[in-house]
């Protein structure tokens, strides 16, 4: 039976299993694996790993398929996304809550990746030439106080290296010490 029938209803992911399998092929390649929602009956579908080894027959390029059911790792990590976006967003609330200052910033370009409300009139336009990235380690708080001639007060400021969306990144807490 030709296995495009299996897909009569979902050409899409047909085309998506056919393409990774061809650039497989092309690359040189003998076998690919490709997680896909397989139609099974009455236009159901389940999450299975399609694993496939290609060869090069007489009357053409073959691919042997076996596939392995997903469907509870999927669902395993659809509830697990469902988790982080959560404590994602309850910690953006917190920042957002938080009556001292939060900033978080690439500790590699110092691009701004989070402010709180607060930290807009304390912040500086560069990186600051008391920068602590040099001190800053994993699973570690590094605690100091600066004075601000600024504004005249002085802060308790807490950072943290953190990953942030992708990015190498400090956190920095900050409140005044006299407010």
């Amino acid at each position: 039976a030709d296995f495009k029938q299996y897909f009569k209803t979902s050409n899409e992911d047909f085309q998506k299993l056919h393409d990774v399998f061809t650039k497989a092929w092309e690359q040189g390649k003998n076998h690919a694996v490709m997680d896909i929602q397989f139609p099974i009956n009455h236009g159901k579908k389940i999450w299975v790993r399609m694993s496939g080894t290609i060869t090069k027959q007489d009357y053409g390029v073959i691919v042997n398929f076996s596939y392995t059911n997903i469907e509870d790792i999927m669902q395993q990590q659809k509830e697990l996304c469902e988790i982080t976006n959560e404590r994602s967003d309850n910690f953006e609330w917190l920042m957002s809550e938080f009556n001292g200052n939060v900033y978080i910033s690439d500790m590699d370009t110092y691009e701004l990746l989070y402010v709180n409300r607060n930290s807009c009139e304390v912040l500086q336009a560069s990186p600051c030439p008391f920068c602590t990235n040099s001190l800053l380690k994993k699973n570690e708080t590094y605690e100091w106080e600066f004075f601000n001639p600024n504004l005249n007060r002085t802060f308790m400021i807490k950072n943290r290296l953190l990953n942030w969306q992708g990015h190498r990144s400090r956190i920095e807490l900050s409140h005044d010490m006299y407010s």
